[in-house]
């Protein structure tokens, strides 16, 4: 499953030994996935507790005109910006394939699973054709090393306490 097979044409998938049958979202699938948009944008500006009161005001007054303005709408910028990410792809698999019992849990999963496969393709073409490999991870975004086994390394968390705490 790529995003192009979900939005460009009927397609199978396979998961976890069921086969889900991948189509473009109908218009009201569409329009599910923008009010999911705006509602996270609505819920982050609702969580900038730190602001002060005008501050937070005129944050939700910003979010509330970028709605009013299709910024979400399907197929607009920021549509594009969450199908480039897990969590965007993951809600759009799960407002399509809903019909068939697919719950954002699931979706997630087949997601997750999916994006693994790739990660493991272009890992393995990285290493008959390394140059290639890097040209796709630099349209990508990504540095050259990305998929080296020392750029999947996490930072180890500190146990130091922050600078501006009282210790």
């Amino acid at each position: 499953m790529t995003l192009a097979d979900l939005l460009n044409a009927p397609t199978e998938m396979e998961f976890e030994g069921v086969t889900y049958r991948l189509r473009e979202p109908t218009l009201l699938e569409e329009g599910e996935f923008q009010r999911w948009l705006e509602s996270r944008a609505r819920e982050a500006a609702g969580r900038a507790t730190d602001l002060p009161d005008e501050d937070r005001r005129n944050l939700l007054r910003d979010v509330t005109a970028d709605i009013a303005s299709g910024r979400y709408a399907f197929g607009g910028e920021e549509c594009l910006r969450a199908l480039r990410t897990e969590v965007g792809w993951a809600k759009l698999v799960a407002i399509v394939l809903r019909d068939q019992g697919v719950s954002d849990q699931l979706a997630a999963r087949m997601v997750n699973r999916r994006l693994r496969e790739i990660v493991a393709v272009m890992r393995a073409e990285g290493e008959s054709d390394p140059k290639a490999l890097a040209e796709v991870l630099s349209r990508l975004g990504l540095p050259a090393d990305f998929l080296s086994s020392s750029s999947n390394s996490r930072t180890p968390r500190s146990t130091a306490a922050p600078a501006n705490s009282p210790a």
